[in-house]
C-alpha cells in the first residue's frame, strides 16, 4: 500500500508540476486578454462615434440622418460594452 501512495505522490508531483495544470488557468487568462482588448476597441469606438456626432452637430447645417446613423451606432456599441461587462 506505501508503494501505491508513493506511486500517486509521484505522479500527483508530475501533474502539479506540467502544463497540464497550467493549461486551464493560462486559456482563462488569454480569455480575459482577449476580453479587455475587445472591451478596449470597443471604447474607442464609442468616443470615436461621439466625437464624430459632436463636429456633425457643430456644423450650420447637420445631417439629421447621419446623426440618427451615428446614435444608433453608439447605443449598439454601449449595449455589446454592457453585455461585455456583465459577469457570465
Amino acid at each position: 500500500m506505501a508503494e501505491t501512495s508513493s506511486i500517486f505522490h509521484v505522479l500527483f508531483d508530475h501533474l502539479v508540476e506540467s502544463e497540464i495544470c497550467k493549461g486551464p488557468i493560462f486559456i482563462k487568462e488569454k480569455e480575459n486578454a482577449v476580453n479587455k482588448g475587445h472591451m478596449t476597441a470597443l471604447q474607442a469606438k464609442h468616443a470615436e462615434l461621439e466625437a464624430q456626432l459632436e463636429t456633425e452637430n457643430a456644423r450650420p447645417h447637420p445631417d439629421e440622418d447621419l446623426i440618427h446613423r451615428l446614435k444608433k451606432l453608439k447605443l449598439q456599441i454601449k449595449d455589446q460594452l454592457t453585455r461585455a461587462m456583465a459577469p457570465a
